[in-house]
Formats: C-alpha cells, sequence, structure tokens
C-alpha cells in the first residue's frame, strides 16, 4: 500500500459527508465499542462497490447499523434515556 500523502489524509478527514455523519452520531460513535466496530465492519464490506464520498455511503451505513442493531441504538435515541 501507498502512503498517503498530507493533501490526501487532509481530504479523507474533512470530506464534509463524514464530518456531517460523526456529528449526527457522536453520542455514541468511538464512544460505544460494539456499534464503533459495527459501522466499521459495514463500511469495509461497502467500500468496495459504494464510494465513500457519495451520501448512499453513509445512508447504507446508517440504514444497515438500524437494521441490524435497532437494540443497540435505541438506548442513545430512544425518549426513555
Amino acid at each position: 500500500m501507498n502512503d498517503l500523502t498530507e493533501e490526501q489524509i487532509e481530504e479523507m478527514f474533512n470530506d464534509p459527508k463524514m464530518l456531517f455523519w460523526e456529528q449526527c452520531n457522536c453520542v455514541w460513535f468511538l464512544k460505544d465499542k460494539k456499534l464503533t466496530k459495527e459501522a466499521f465492519k459495514i463500511s469495509d464490506e461497502i467500500n468496495c462497490y459504494i464510494p465513500g464520498e457519495s451520501q448512499e455511503y453513509w445512508d447504507q451505513i446508517d440504514i444497515r447499523l438500524y437494521k441490524y442493531h435497532k437494540h443497540m441504538l435505541k438506548k442513545y435515541y430512544s425518549m426513555d434515556n
């Protein structure tokens, strides 16, 4: 694997869609180890056929997390917190 340039790293971490997704999921992302692991797992699965810079990519992560891990997300987004 080639080393990334500073410009590529900066571009990757300043992607507006990624930053928005992270902001929307900040209550659990990187805090809940299981959900974070699942989000990265889904990312790895879809990365080969959905471009990471597309909105569909981020939507698919949300859809799959909700579909398969609704019970885990519920504690962060339900009225029963």
